[in-house]
């Protein structure tokens, strides 16, 4: 029945009891109901001479404490007894539990700069700012383990837009991918411009319908800026309460620290590309214009050096198919009479030039201009209800 018949001083000091309280107990009044049989079950059945094992003991007072236990069976006065050994190895589970603490530390701090290296890499390599968010939001699901859901909205006007996520559901992201002005936590942080850390969202007002429904129950929101102005939010959400540490908030502060670095580097490089293409379209209307004058030039020189008027007109068509590159055709009617008489081309073939060598009046296009004395410009024939051009 594993009745005490004998314990040593210190025995007696650690459980509170006096040797004659103890002597009126059994092994069993003093540990963990259940694992003694266990333990023992190898010395009961002649299996092993000894055993040992780990168990707490229970003081007199209702605490406990743990033990390593050493079992062997022997005798005394003739009698079958067990001898048994404990050692208070309180201090060595506390160490054990320290170091599993500073190791556990440790892996998140490893985890935390995982996602700050990335972030970091990320901003520093690539121009394109949705490839940042992307990196950032992965980054961030990958790495903290408390995280469930994890998103990044620019306001665009009165509506801000999703434009990363991870660790949310497809209709999630239908509802809550396009939020109007002025709803939700996200808009609260927009306006607002400082971090919304929320706890506990049994009680919070700004959270949305869509969040509810999620189950979410702690989230945090930080502001995202650049040159002042807020532009966007970076969202971490979890399905339980209270989950985030102080850490934890400061990695995600960090994040977000160099997602508007990325986004002011983003706004840079739209400035130069806009620069680009306002100072390419200046020189491409600085070389039209030069083309043009060109054309006028030569032939005015044409004009000024031959009383030839055909050989005038056919140098003023091949200039215009040397520099008006997009035009395909070229060709110049003079009126005789009562016909518009074909006196100098370019691009075109032989059939078409011999179906308007002469187009009586007054047909088409040429006639039409002739008469009206005005340019004619179709940007579109196809689209016209009553074309001018004609079947030719």
């Amino acid at each position: 029945n594993l009745r005490f018949i004998h314990a040593n001083k210190k025995t007696l000091e650690n459980l509170g009891y006096t040797a004659k309280e103890l002597h009126s107990l059994s092994f069993y009044d003093v540990t963990k109901s259940g694992g003694m049989d266990k333990h023992l079950g190898q010395l009961r059945s002649g299996k092993a001479p000894k055993t040992g094992f780990t168990t707490y003991l229970f003081r007199k007072d209702g605490t406990c404490y743990p033990v390593e236990m050493h079992v062997r069976e022997t005798e005394c006065c003739g009698t079958k007894v067990y001898g048994a050994v404990a050692f208070n190895v309180t201090r060595l589970l506390d160490a054990e539990d320290k170091l599993r603490e500073t190791l556990d530390h440790l892996s998140k701090i490893n985890r935390y700069e995982t996602v700050i290296g990335i972030v970091t890499r990320s901003v520093h390599k690539a121009v394109d700012l949705r490839t940042v968010m992307e990196n950032a939001v992965q980054a961030i699901r990958q790495n903290m383990r408390t995280v469930n859901h994890v998103s990044i909205y620019l306001a665009e006007g009165s509506v801000a837009v999703m434009h990363a996520h991870r660790g949310y559901p497809e209709w999630f992201v239908k509802r809550a991918g396009r939020i109007q002005f002025p709803k939700g936590a996200v808009w609260r942080t927009i306006i607002d411009g400082r971090t919304l850390y929320i706890p506990d969202t049994d009680d919070d007002l700004h959270i949305g319908p869509a969040g509810r429904d999620l189950g979410i129950k702690s989230y945090v929101i930080v502001p995202l800026k650049t040159s002042g102005r807020v532009l966007g939010a970076l969202c971490i959400a979890t399905d339980a309460k209270n989950t985030f540490r102080s850490d934890e908030l400061r990695v995600v502060d960090i994040v977000s620290r160099q997602i508007e670095i990325a986004m002011g580097n983003a706004r840079f490089v739209e400035s130069l590309i806009a620069s680009e293409r306002s100072l390419r379209d200046k020189i491409e209307k600085l070389s039209k214009k030069e083309s043009y004058e060109k054309i006028i030039n030569a032939i005015t020189r044409s004009a000024h050096s031959t009383a030839d008027l055909g050989g005038i007109l056919e140098f003023t068509v091949s200039s215009l198919r040397q520099i008006v590159t997009k035009a395909n055709y070229f060709c110049i009617h003079f009126a005789e009479d009562n016909s518009a008489v074909l006196k100098a081309s370019s691009g075109h073939d032989e059939e078409y030039l011999e179906k308007v060598r002469r187009i009586p009046y007054p047909r088409g296009l040429t006639w039409n201009t002739i008469i009206s004395g005005k340019t004619s410009l179709s940007i579109d024939i196809d689209k016209e209800i009553d074309p001018p051009i004609g079947p030719a």
